[in-house]
């Protein structure tokens, strides 16, 4: 057998034994509040792989948003913190998958103002933060920068419905650009949101009046607060 063949082969085996061991899918999910809640599920590992990956020190429960915060403040973006609910990292070995799950926040992330004239609220939130790459091995690491190849008013428009069975107004897309793994991107607003909008990499949205909102915009509470004021001077002048 010439040398040619034997490099042909040896290549087309080196190149099924990387996609095999490097090919597997990763379904994110943004579920919007007054912050986000962020899971990564990472799945379709075989069994060498998967081992890698739970005994990989360096891949961990801050190892994401950590890479997040991290790759935000090198583009100049600051207003960003994260924390980490009660089970952030989960391993299941019999279906050989991660689940990586975290918080984001601050108005780098999202933002509301407070419509004057309504009161209702309207958010801000952006996208970008999806721009990043993590290891999860020595040899297998995703590109979500790559991935994230269109905005998101370029995704799906659809209704998501929870585990309690409550419908959200949410997009969604499927990512075709990278070769080692299948990527899908899922952004997930309040049940209550209406005139949902996405521009560019932001999506917009309002939500009814917090009760807050609408004690802050009342003139009951001003005339509550003078007469609190006048009875605490007339009390202040008996006491002298």
């Amino acid at each position: 057998m010439g040398k040619l063949a034997i490099m042909s082969i040896a290549m087309i085996l080196v190149a099924q034994f990387v996609f095999s061991a490097s090919a597997f899918s990763v379904t994110t999910k943004s579920f919007v509040d007054d912050g986000l809640f962020v899971t990564y599920n990472f799945a379709g590992f075989n069994e060498s792989v998967y081992n890698q990956i739970r005994n990989n020190a360096q891949f961990n429960a801050s190892t994401i948003p950590g890479i997040i915060v991290d790759t935000m403040v090198k583009r100049n973006l600051k207003q960003v913190t994260w924390g980490l609910p009660p089970q952030p990292i989960l391993y299941n070995d019999g279906n050989r998958t991660v689940d990586a799950s975290f918080f984001l926040s601050g108005s780098d992330i999202i933002s509301y103002s407070v419509n004057q004239t309504s009161i209702n609220r309207t958010y801000k939130v952006t996208s970008d933060w999806h721009k990043f790459q993590v290891s999860l091995t020595g040899n297998v690491s995703v590109n979500f920068g790559l991935a994230f190849d269109k905005t998101v008013s370029e995704w799906q428009r659809m209704n998501y419905t929870d585990t309690s069975q409550n419908v959200h107004p949410a997009f969604y897309y499927r990512s075709n650009q990278t070769i080692t793994a299948d990527v899908s991107f899922y952004l997930v607003l309040p049940s209550a949101a209406f005139d949902v909008r996405a521009d560019g990499g932001s999506v917009m949205f309002q939500m009814p009046a917090l009760l807050g909102d609408q004690l802050l915009s009342s003139p009951l509470l001003v005339l509550a607060a003078l007469f609190i004021v006048m009875v605490i001077v007339l009390l202040y002048r008996k006491a002298r």
